[in-house]
């Protein structure tokens, strides 16, 4: 559904894109939340960002798919809100992915992982909205 609602952002079918990443964060956000929280009470450290060399590490990245797409997906839906215009549902929706700041978004363009609670934060504010 990740894929999915890249491509449609991609094309510029930004109302499409934000049902498909609403699919994707009903269907997993739950679960999300849970790994997430898991994470956070063990202390675990945050995953690296920009390429990362060590197979181990880039797998483990990698296994935590409910958390990077459930992330990502609304980082999709801020930034297809944005490009329609709706900037308070926009900051709104990056807020959200904020929660997130074990996700990756893994780029096959450059082989490397950014963090879409970071970009979220930093678009959020650029839209007069601070996230906590």
């Amino acid at each position: 559904m990740t894929t999915e609602a890249w491509k449609l952002f991609n094309g510029k079918i930004y109302k499409e894109a934000i049902l498909k990443a609403e699919t994707c964060i009903d269907d997993f956000a739950p679960t999300a939340k849970r790994e997430h929280r898991e994470l956070q009470d063990s202390n675990e450290p945050k995953p690296p960002l920009g390429k990362v060399k060590n197979k181990k590490e880039k797998d483990r990245i990698l296994q935590r798919g409910l958390i990077n797409d459930v992330a990502t997906c609304w980082f999709i839906k801020g930034r297809s809100l944005e490009k329609l215009g709706k900037r308070k549902d926009a900051a709104n929706a990056y807020c959200e992915a904020a929660k997130y700041p074990y996700a990756r978004t893994y780029d096959p363009s450059w082989d490397g992982f950014w963090s879409p609670a970071q970009s979220a934060t930093d678009r959020a504010k650029n839209l007069g909205r601070r996230c906590e």
